[in-house]
């Protein structure tokens, strides 16, 4: 059974997770970017040998 302080600590656990987790996507966002381009430059530089 839910206590009334637990319930209006509630809204401010869940603005915590949704901060966590748009800090968590934008690094990695920014880490697949990072590797998305340096994939593309060792491309250039080795060409494609398939």
């Amino acid at each position: 059974m839910a206590t009334e302080a637990r319930m209006r600590a509630e809204p401010a656990k869940l603005s915590e997770a949704q901060d966590f987790l748009q800090d968590l996507t934008r690094f990695w966002t920014t880490q697949l970017d990072s590797l998305e381009k340096h994939l593309e430059e060792m491309n250039q530089e080795g060409g494609d040998e398939r």
